[in-house]
């Protein structure tokens, strides 16, 4: 039986394992039959789980939650530690706005990557200041389709963490109306099919060591990596860069407080309108630890 692993630009850990054939040799030997999905965007996980194309990937926050509350069996089997401190970003408004308050942004713009982790961030930023998804209006653009708007005054707010929100700042004065750190955890998240984890047990552990093994490379040689991820593409090394040194590396099993704070996210979300029902996100784990974390 084929592992099939769905790898992004998003998640520079499965992306490093995808691009290396050295981080890669853990599956070769343990003899793991695995094929490698690509796609261009994280979002795009969500799809590939609802129509059975993938059986393990990583996001952030959002996506399992997304695929729970619609009844795909997934299952959570690790995490990064939390991104912290300025480092998470936030939701972002012009210091010149007149923007001082969540509740400021009641038939507003915001914009976010929806369906990503930033869609779990807005609603707890929005439940903290007293308003609901439908006060505001969420938009989703590209970068630089919403730094255009942003200079220009037209987008109101905006949802971003690092490197975008220091390129905004070079640019920008710019006033962040709620840290991500002050409302989510925001980790990286590792998860499969609840099959997947029963049935292929010895992959997904061999998989989740190596990309373990895969953060620790990273840690050790940034430069190195960036180099690595930029090769074929149109991004730049120094920003690879930058998004590498702010982020927290080593996998880590799910923590009782990390499952909690997913369902309390679906429930709100669910609460919202956002997703087609409450996720019951503590039950979505496998029914073993699906692996031994380096620093256990």
């Amino acid at each position: 039986m084929t592992l099939r692993i769905g790898v992004h630009p998003s998640n520079p850990t499965l992306d490093t394992f995808a691009r290396s054939a050295e981080l890669q040799k853990p599956l070769v030997e343990a003899g793991v039959d695995y094929q490698i999905v690509r796609y261009p965007d994280g979002v795009e996980t969500v799809d590939l789980f609802r129509i059975g194309a993938i059986d393990v990937s990583g996001t952030g926050f959002t996506p399992p939650i997304t695929l729970l509350s619609e009844g795909v069996d997934v299952v959570f089997l690790a995490t990064s530690a939390p991104r912290a401190g300025e480092y998470g970003g936030g939701l972002v408004v012009r210091a010149d706005s007149g923007i001082t308050s969540v509740a400021d942004l009641r038939g507003r713009s915001v914009s976010l990557a929806l369906g990503s982790w930033q869609t779990s961030s807005l609603a707890f930023s929005l439940e903290q200041g007293g308003l609901s998804w439908a006060d505001v209006t969420p938009v989703r653009l590209s970068v630089p389709a919403a730094l255009y708007a942003f200079r220009n005054g037209d987008l109101d707010a905006w949802v971003i963490d690092e490197p975008t929100l220091s390129k905004v700042r070079s640019e920008l004065d710019v006033t962040v109306l709620v840290p991500t750190a002050d409302v989510l955890s925001h980790p990286s998240v590792f998860f499969g099919t609840r099959a997947a984890a029963a049935e292929q047990a010895d992959a997904v552990r061999v998989l989740l060591e190596a990309l373990d093994a895969t953060d620790a490379w990273i840690e050790a040689n940034p430069d190195e990596a960036a180099a690595l991820l930029v090769e074929g593409t149109l991004r730049s090394e120094s920003d690879a860069l930058a998004s590498l040194t702010t982020r927290p590396w080593g996998l880590r099993l799910p923590t009782a407080e990390f499952l909690e704070e997913e369902e309390r996210a679906g429930a709100l979300l669910h609460r919202f309108g956002v997703l087609p029902s409450a996720p019951q996100a503590t039950a979505a784990v496998p029914a073993s630890a699906p692996f031994t974390p380096r620093n256990h």
